[in-house]
Protein backbone atom coordinates (compact mmCIF):
# COMPACT_ATOMS: atom_id res chain seq x y z
CA UNK A 1 0.00 0.00 0.00
CA UNK A 2 1.52 3.28 -1.25
CA UNK A 3 1.31 5.63 2.15
CA UNK A 4 2.09 9.00 0.66
CA UNK A 5 0.22 12.01 0.75
CA UNK A 6 1.02 13.80 -2.27
CA UNK A 7 1.56 12.44 -6.01
CA UNK A 8 4.95 12.12 -7.32
CA UNK A 9 6.48 13.17 -11.00
CA UNK A 10 9.23 12.11 -13.05
CA UNK A 11 12.06 14.07 -12.86
CA UNK A 12 15.39 12.79 -14.00
CA UNK A 13 17.97 15.39 -12.79
CA UNK A 14 21.38 14.42 -10.51
CA UNK A 15 21.70 16.00 -7.99
CA UNK A 16 24.87 15.53 -4.71
CA UNK A 17 24.69 14.24 -1.58
CA UNK A 18 25.96 16.31 1.44
CA UNK A 19 27.11 14.74 4.36
CA UNK A 20 27.55 16.87 7.32
CA UNK A 21 28.91 19.88 4.78
CA UNK A 22 31.06 17.75 2.60
CA UNK A 23 29.58 15.97 -0.62
CA UNK A 24 29.79 12.26 -0.46
CA UNK A 25 27.65 10.95 -3.23
CA UNK A 26 26.24 11.57 -6.41
CA UNK A 27 22.51 10.50 -7.51
CA UNK A 28 19.67 10.80 -9.86
CA UNK A 29 15.92 12.14 -8.85
CA UNK A 30 14.30 9.62 -9.80
CA UNK A 31 10.42 11.25 -8.76
CA UNK A 32 9.65 14.08 -6.75
CA UNK A 33 6.51 15.87 -4.90
CA UNK A 34 6.40 19.25 -2.87
CA UNK A 35 7.35 17.50 0.21
CA UNK A 36 10.43 15.32 -1.25
CA UNK A 37 11.73 13.21 -3.19
CA UNK A 38 13.22 9.67 -4.13
CA UNK A 39 17.11 9.53 -5.21
CA UNK A 40 18.93 6.39 -6.82
CA UNK A 41 22.15 6.36 -5.92
CA UNK A 42 24.77 3.23 -5.15
CA UNK A 43 26.06 5.47 -1.49
CA UNK A 44 24.47 3.40 1.54
CA UNK A 45 25.86 5.70 4.02
CA UNK A 46 23.20 7.54 5.43
CA UNK A 47 20.71 6.35 8.30
CA UNK A 48 16.72 6.82 8.79
CA UNK A 49 16.06 10.29 10.26
CA UNK A 50 19.14 11.01 9.52
CA UNK A 51 19.56 15.32 8.38
CA UNK A 52 21.84 15.46 5.16
CA UNK A 53 21.67 18.25 2.14
CA UNK A 54 21.34 17.74 -1.48
CA UNK A 55 22.30 19.83 -4.33
CA UNK A 56 20.12 20.19 -7.77
CA UNK A 57 21.87 19.76 -10.66
CA UNK A 58 19.42 20.89 -13.33
CA UNK A 59 19.93 20.83 -17.12
CA UNK A 60 19.18 24.15 -18.73
CA UNK A 61 15.70 23.05 -19.97
CA UNK A 62 13.90 22.86 -16.67
CA UNK A 63 14.69 26.64 -15.78
CA UNK A 64 15.81 25.64 -12.26
CA UNK A 65 18.91 27.46 -10.81
CA UNK A 66 21.49 25.29 -9.05
CA UNK A 67 19.92 24.85 -5.29
CA UNK A 68 21.14 23.23 -2.07
CA UNK A 69 18.85 22.43 0.81
CA UNK A 70 18.39 20.53 3.77
CA UNK A 71 16.77 17.53 4.00
CA UNK A 72 15.87 14.23 6.38
CA UNK A 73 16.00 10.29 5.36
CA UNK A 74 13.15 9.09 5.70
CA UNK A 75 13.64 5.57 4.26
CA UNK A 76 16.34 3.32 2.96
CA UNK A 77 15.46 0.77 0.23
CA UNK A 78 17.92 -1.33 -1.87
CA UNK A 79 19.38 1.59 -4.67
CA UNK A 80 18.26 5.02 -3.26
CA UNK A 81 16.68 6.58 -0.48
CA UNK A 82 13.47 8.87 0.06
CA UNK A 83 13.81 12.14 1.34
CA UNK A 84 11.48 15.01 2.81
CA UNK A 85 12.34 18.42 2.85
CA UNK A 86 13.45 20.00 6.27
CA UNK A 87 10.50 21.02 8.06
CA UNK A 88 12.89 23.73 9.84
CA UNK A 89 13.14 25.95 6.25
CA UNK A 90 11.61 26.71 3.33
CA UNK A 91 13.96 26.63 0.91
CA UNK A 92 13.58 22.74 0.40
CA UNK A 93 9.90 23.25 0.43
CA UNK A 94 10.44 26.23 -2.36
CA UNK A 95 12.80 24.96 -4.76
CA UNK A 96 10.33 21.14 -5.01
CA UNK A 97 7.50 23.15 -5.51
CA UNK A 98 9.41 25.20 -8.26
CA UNK A 99 10.94 21.74 -9.51
CA UNK A 100 7.31 20.25 -10.00
CA UNK A 101 5.72 23.47 -11.38
CA UNK A 102 9.06 23.65 -13.79
CA UNK A 103 8.02 20.32 -15.54
CA UNK A 104 4.03 20.57 -15.18
CA UNK A 105 4.97 24.27 -17.65
CA UNK A 106 6.63 22.10 -19.76
CA UNK A 107 3.99 19.72 -20.06
CA UNK A 108 6.10 17.16 -18.33
CA UNK A 109 5.63 13.41 -17.46
CA UNK A 110 2.26 14.53 -15.15
CA UNK A 111 1.99 13.08 -11.69
CA UNK A 112 2.28 8.83 -11.01
CA UNK A 113 2.90 6.93 -7.82
CA UNK A 114 5.56 4.28 -7.48
CA UNK A 115 4.69 1.36 -5.55
CA UNK A 116 6.87 1.04 -2.78
CA UNK A 117 9.30 -1.49 -2.43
Amino acid sequence: MDNRTSSRMNVPMKLLLYKTGVPVAIGRIRDVSTRGLFVETDFDGFNVHQSLEVELLPRSSTHIDRCRFRTVVARRVRGGFGLEADENSDTGFNTLAALVNSVLARGGPGLHRHPQP
